[in-house]
């Protein structure tokens, strides 16, 4: 007789995911952001997919903007306050949204953090592309300015396309 904890897929102690596995990925994995002030992205993607865990300190803000890519979310904790297509709600706990690709959207934290998680179609690239730690303190920034938003300090974040090569 087999010990079932040994066998492929069965449950143990000793199966959670690590950085190594194929299908799963491990809490804190995955590319890091800090697009804006108080707000941090964890982001994974496969081919076609994106899977966003956004966190937001209180009054963070996702500046009004537009994508061409189809986005749909869920509010795991806290309460934002939504703007899509110039129509406002505030969301609470398990509420959801869609967003069609191109339609203007923003996104307030209201009275305290608050935890969403996003998914887009097709993958959001410049989600993917150049992030640069902060000198400081290590955390990953998109180039949206000078100041780290985690410490404080001065760093500089990655540019979100590559300088273009000396001639």
């Amino acid at each position: 007789m087999s010990d079932p904890e040994s066998e492929v897929g069965a449950p143990g102690p000793d199966r959670r995911p690590s950085a190594a596995d194929p299908y799963f990925i491990p809490s804190g994995a995955g590319t890091r952001h800090a697009p804006f002030p108080g707000v941090e992205l964890f982001v994974s993607a496969g081919r076609g997919l994106m899977l966003s865990v956004v966190e937001f300190q209180p009054g963070g803000v996702v500046p009004e903007h537009a994508h061409p890519h189809e986005q749909m979310g869920y509010l795991v904790s806290g309460r934002l306050e939504f703007t899509v297509g110039g129509l406002t709600r505030i969301l609470g706990p398990g509420d959801l949204w869609r967003i069609p690709g191109g339609v203007p959207h923003r996104v307030v934290a209201l009275d305290g953090p608050a935890v969403a998680l996003d998914a887009f179609h097709p993958i959001r690239e410049d989600y993917l592309r150049h992030p640069s730690p902060c000198p400081s303190c290590g955390t990953l920034l998109e180039g949206h300015g000078v100041t780290c938003w985690h410490c404080g300090r001065s760093g500089q974040g990655g540019p979100v396309d590559p300088p273009p090569a000396p001639r």
